[in-house]
C-alpha cells in the first residue's frame, strides 16, 4: 500500500522538478551566445539538442563567462534523462569549484534528488539538511516536494502531508499528496483518519484548474466505499450522487450506488442504477463487475427467469471478452503500439517528464490505461521514446556525415583543377629576380646619398624640364655671334637655377621618402616571402589533409552505424519489455473476467439445481 500512494507522488514531484530547472536556468543575463543558444533550445524543450550544443562548448572553450551556469544546466538535463552518474559527476564537479551560495544550494539540491532517484534515502536526506533555511521560490518548492516524500518512505505520511500543505495550500500537488495520504490510512483500516483528509480537500473548491475535478470526483468515490464497506449507506450514497455523470469515473460511482440501494433491500432500486451501466463499454471494471450484479439482484427478488437470462448476457460478454482478450495477448505487435504511443519520426526531447496519451481508437487501448498508470511501464516508455530519438539523430548524422564525404570529394576534385594555375602563379612571383632588384635599388640609393646627387631623385616631368632646358642651351650656343643671345641666356641661366635649387632643396625629404619607399617594399617583399612560404606549405599539406579528413569522416561513419546497431538492439529488449507489461496487464483483465465468468456459470448452474429440487419437492 504504501509503495502505490509513493507511485502517486512521484509524478508530481518529477513535473514540478522539470518546471523549477526551467526557472533556475535563467541567469541575471546571458553573457556567452552558445549558453543563449542551449537556453533557447531548452526552451523549445528540445533537450537533446541543448545537451549537445552545451558539451560542443565546452569542448570549443566557448563558455568563458558562464560555465557554471552550463555544467548546472548540462547536470540538471543529464538527470531528466535519468543519467544519474553524469549528472552527478558535473554537480561533484562543481562543488570542488568556487560557487555562490545560490549555485550551491542548487547543486546540493539536485545531488539530493540523484541519490533519492538512486535509493540512497539516508544521503538524500542529509544534503537536503545542508541547505540555507532561505531559497528561492523555485528550489523552496523543490525541497518541500522531496522532504515530503522523503517522510513517506520512512512512513511518516501524515508529516509528509503536512510538509507539501505547508509550502504551496490548496495546490493540486498538496491535492495529490493529501489524497493518497488519506487513500493509505483507509486501505489500512483507518478510515476515521483518511475520511477527514477527504472532506478537506474538498471544501478547497473547484478552480477549475486542469486535474482538480478528476481529483475530487475520485475523492468523493474513495469516501463513498469507505462508507459503504462499513455499511453506512446513507452517507455513501451522498457522495457517490455527488460524482459527475460525464466523469472518467461515473461507472465506478454508479456500481458503488447500486451496492448502497442493494445493501439497503432496494433491489428494483438497485437494478434501475445498474441496468443502464451494464449498456456501457464491457472494458470498463465496473461493467464487469455489474453484468454479475444485475442478475444476483433479480435472483434475490425471486426473478429466477430473469436472472438467469441476465446470466446468460453476462456469460457471453465473457465469453466474448475473453476472445478478444485472446487477441489481443496473441497479436501484440508492440513495434505497431509504438505508433499509438510514440512518434517514431519526431520522438519528442523533452526529458523523463514526458507523458504519452493514447486515443481510443483500437481494442486495446481501454486495457493498456491501466498498465499505463504504471511507473515501471512510463519509464521504459521514455527510455524507448529517447532510444527513437536517438535514432533518428543517428540516421540523420550518418547522412550529414556521407554529405561532408562528398564535399571532401569535391574540394579535393576542385584543387587538382586549380593546382596548375596555382603553380603558374607561383612561378610568376619571381621571388629572387624581385630581391636582385630590390637589392640594386637599394645600392643605387646609397650611391646617391653618398654623393649627394640630387639629380638622380629627380622625377620625369623635372627630367624632361632639364632636356628641355639643355636643348635650350645647345641652341642658343649655335646662335652666339649671330644674334643678340644675352637676354635668352640671362632667362635660361634663371630657369636652370631655379630647377636646381628646387633639387637641392627638396633633396633631404626626397632622399627620406626614397628611403621609406624602399623600406615598404621590404615588407612587401618580407609578406609576399611568407605568403609563398605558407602557400608553398598549403601545397605540400593539402593532400595529406583530404586524405586525414576522409579518414576522419569515415570512422566517425563507422561509430554512427555501431551507435545505431547498438540503439536498435536496445530499442528491440525495450519493445520487448513494454510488450511483456502490456500482455502481463491485458492476462490481468482475462484473469478477472474468467473469475467473472466462474461465478456466473456457477450461479447458472445453482438455479437449475434449485429449480430441479423444487420441482421434486413440487410435482
Amino acid at each position: 500500500m504504501r509503495g502505490a500512494a509513493l507511485l502517486c507522488l512521484l509524478p508530481c514531484l518529477m513535473a514540478a522538478t522539470a518546471a523549477v530547472k526551467a526557472e533556475q536556468a535563467v541567469p541575471a543575463a546571458v553573457k556567452d551566445p552558445y549558453y543563449g543558444g542551449a537556453l533557447f533550445d531548452f526552451y523549445q524543450q528540445n533537450y537533446f539538442s541543448a545537451i549537445t550544443q552545451l558539451s560542443a562548448a565546452q569542448q570549443l572553450g566557448r563558455l568563458p563567462n558562464q560555465g557554471v551556469e552550463a555544467e548546472l544546466l548540462l547536470g540538471g538535463l543529464y538527470f531528466s534523462y535519468g543519467m544519474q552518474k553524469n549528472a552527478e559527476a558535473i554537480f561533484s564537479r562543481l562543488l570542488e569549484n568556487q560557487l555562490t551560495p545560490i549555485q550551491r544550494n542548487r547543486v546540493w539540491l539536485a545531488l539530493a534528488n540523484i541519490h533519492y532517484k538512486s535509493g540512497s534515502h539516508t544521503e538524500s536526506t542529509k544534503l537536503l539538511q545542508r541547505l540555507d533555511t532561505q531559497l528561492p521560490t523555485g528550489q523552496e518548492d523543490e525541497r518541500q516536494q522531496l522532504t515530503s516524500i522523503l517522510l513517506a518512505q520512512r512512513g511518516l505520511y501524515t508529516e509528509a502531508a503536512a510538509q507539501l500543505a505547508s509550502y504551496r495550500p490548496n495546490s493540486l500537488d498538496s491535492g495529490f499528496a493529501q489524497y493518497n495520504l488519506a487513500l493509505h490510512h483507509i486501505r489500512e483500516g483507518r478510515d476515521e483518519m483518511g475520511r477527514p483528509l477527504l472532506a478537506a480537500l474538498l471544501q478547497q473548491g473547484d478552480s477549475g484548474e486542469p486535474g482538480r475535478t478528476e481529483l475530487y470526483d475520485k475523492s468523493r468515490i474513495a469516501l463513498g466505499y469507505s462508507h459503504l464497506r462499513k455499511k453506512e449507506f446513507v452517507a455513501a450514497k451522498g457522495w457517490f450522487e455527488q460524482v459527475r455523470l460525464n466523469s472518467p469515473f461515473a461507472s465506478q460511482a454508479l456500481l458503488g450506488l447500486g451496492w448502497v440501494e442493494s445493501g439497503m433491500g432496494r433491489g428494483k432500486e438497485a437494478l434501475a442504477i445498474w441496468l443502464p451501466l451494464v449498456e456501457r463499454n464491457v472494458s470498463d471494471p465496473a461493467v464487469l463487475e455489474g453484468l454479475l450484479a444485475v442478475p444476483y439482484t433479480f435472483n434475490q427478488l425471486g426473478a429466477r427467469q430473469q436472472a438467469l437470462d441476465h446470466y446468460q448476457t453476462a456469460i457471453e460478454h465473457y465469453n466474448e471478452a475473453l476472445i478478444t482478450l485472446e487477441g489481443i495477448i496473441a497479436g501484440m505487435n508492440f513495434t505497431a503500439l509504438a505508433h499509438e504511443l510514440v512518434d517514431p519520426r519526431g520522438a519528442a526531447e523533452t526529458g523523463w517528464h514526458w507523458r504519452t496519451e493514447l486515443t481510443p481508437e483500437t481494442t486495446l487501448t481501454p486495457y493498456l490505461y491501466r498498465v499505463m498508470a504504471g511507473h515501471e511501464f512510463q519509464e521504459a516508455l521514455r527510455n524507448y521514446r529517447d532510444l527513437l530519438h536517438l535514432e533518428t539523430n543517428l540516421s540523420r548524422w550518418r547522412d550529414d556525415l556521407e554529405a561532408y564525404e562528398a564535399m571532401v570529394d569535391m574540394r579535393q576534385t576542385g584543387y587538382e583543377t586549380r593546382l596548375p594555375t596555382i603553380l603558374k602563379g607561383l612561378a610568376k612571383l619571381e621571388g629572387e629576380r624581385l630581391q636582385q632588384q630590390r637589392d640594386a635599388h637599394t645600392q643605387r640609393l646609397q650611391g646617391i646619398e653618398a654623393q649627394e646627387d640630387a639629380m638622380d631623385l629627380t622625377t620625369a616631368e623635372e627630367q624632361q624640364r632639364w632636356v628641355q632646358l639643355t636643348q635650350v642651351e645647345k641652341r642658343l650656343q649655335q646662335l652666339e655671334g649671330r644674334v643678340d643671345i644675352d637676354k635668352q641666356r640671362r632667362k635660361l641661366t634663371v630657369l636652370k637655377g631655379g630647377l636646381l635649387w628646387q633639387l637641392e632643396s627638396e633633396y633631404p625629404a626626397r632622399l627620406w621618402q626614397a628611403k621609406q619607399q624602399l623600406r615598404q617594399l621590404d615588407e612587401v617583399l618580407a609578406e609576399s616571402r611568407g605568403q609563398q612560404q605558407r602557400l608553398n606549405s598549403v601545397l605540400k599539406q593539402t593532400p595529406g589533409n583530404f586524405d586525414h579528413y576522409r579518414q576522419t569522416l569515415q570512422a566517425r561513419r563507422h561509430q554512427t552505424e555501431r551507435l545505431q546497431q547498438q540503439t536498435k538492439n536496445l530499442a528491440q529488449a525495450l519493445e520487448a519489455r513494454l510488450q511483456y507489461l502490456a500482455q502481463a496487464a491485458v492476462a490481468g483483465v482475462k484473469f478477472q473476467v474468467e473469475a467473472y465468468r466462474s461465478q456466473a456459470l456457477f450461479a447458472v448452474a445453482q438455479i437449475y439445481d434449485e429449480a430441479q429440487h423444487t420441482q421434486k419437492e413440487h410435482p
